[in-house]
């Protein structure tokens, strides 16, 4: 957020707004100068919201100032929160989000697990009775592909999303494990057709050239929106897709610092909604309002805090 500051230069003081902005992976202070004296209250006002447009204009497509300021507010005091917790309290926050994030993920593609048996498998190390083995394994994988991503620490690559599908698929389906499509496959109730297999090559280097540049003009949370969507369209794998996209999307808010985001069950419908009406239409707003409307649903209560 901007803060205001009284500089004193070559023994005379003038006030300055001073903000931090992230460019590339790096961080720069900028300011802006605003006299000997301070304005009327009004007028500073006038000058603080010019001076944020300035500044996020060139980090955020889709995003207005105000989504912008509330986004930065939850990072900074999410992460001031976070920071406060013992070693124990990390894991166990984390361990939490896991067995949340692998119910919800994979209950979208269908598995019948609850949250109660994922948390059994995932925390107990115990198998809940009358469930099929294929969806012990998949909440089991999951949980290796959470840990992989959260120990990547390079940009997204075709070696690294290869490697999630993987271990993702391994024992469920070892002949498409990790390995691009060779078929033309559609989407269940859906009226979007993926792009042809022939393609998927080319459709995946677009990918990873566009995020090249995008990720040194976006805001994070338009990076990660635009990866999962882009990703999911061009829906390279047999099965997986879904689970894999919703990964690197986590993949990019963490890498950016921002706390990572639950996709829930039971929101399915508007899910599946945004993601279809972008895919149709070609289009890339709706799904970003979708992930922002639901971020600000899971993280509001940090919007205020240390004010």
């Amino acid at each position: 957020m901007a803060y205001l500051k009284r500089v004193k230069i070559k023994g005379r003081e003038y006030w300055y707004f001073f903000h931090t902005v992230r460019v590339g992976n790096k961080f720069l202070k900028k300011s802006r100068y605003i006299g000997k004296e301070l304005p009327s209250e009004v007028e500073l006002d006038k000058i603080k919201k010019d001076f944020l447009r300035e500044l996020t204009t060139t980090k955020s497509k889709y995003l207005s100032l105000e989504d912008v300021q509330r986004l930065e507010s939850i990072k900074k005091n999410f992460n001031r929160n976070y920071s406060q917790f013992s070693k124990s309290e990390k894991e166990k926050y984390m361990r939490n989000f896991l067995v949340k994030f692998t119910y919800n993920t994979n209950a979208i593609e269908g598995s019948t697990l609850t949250l109660k048996d994922t948390s059994l498998i995932l925390v107990d190390g115990i198998t809940p009775k009358g469930k099929m083995i294929e969806e012990i394994l998949e909440a089991q994988n999951m949980e290796r592909c959470f840990d992989l991503m959260l120990n990547y620490k390079k940009n997204i690559s075709l070696k690294f999303i290869l490697r999630l599908h993987k271990t993702l698929m391994t024992r469920i389906d070892d002949e498409i494990a990790g390995t691009i499509r060779k078929m033309d496959v559609a989407i269940y109730g859906s009226e979007f057709k993926p792009p042809s297999y022939a393609v998927l090559d080319y459709e995946l280097e677009e990918i990873f050239r566009w995020h090249e540049k995008a990720r040194k003009t976006l805001h994070p949370l338009e990076l990660a929106s635009l990866v999962h969507l882009k990703f999911v369209t061009i829906h390279p794998f047999v099965d997986g897709n879904g689970r894999i996209s919703r990964l690197l999307m986590n993949f990019m808010l963490k890498k950016h610092d921002f706390p990572m985001l639950n996709v829930r069950y039971r929101d399915r419908e508007d899910y599946y909604d945004s993601l279809e009406r972008c895919q149709i239409k070609e289009i890339e707003k709706p799904f970003i309002d979708y992930i922002k409307k639901e971020y600000f649903r899971a993280y509001g209560e940090f919007e205020k805090r240390g004010k």
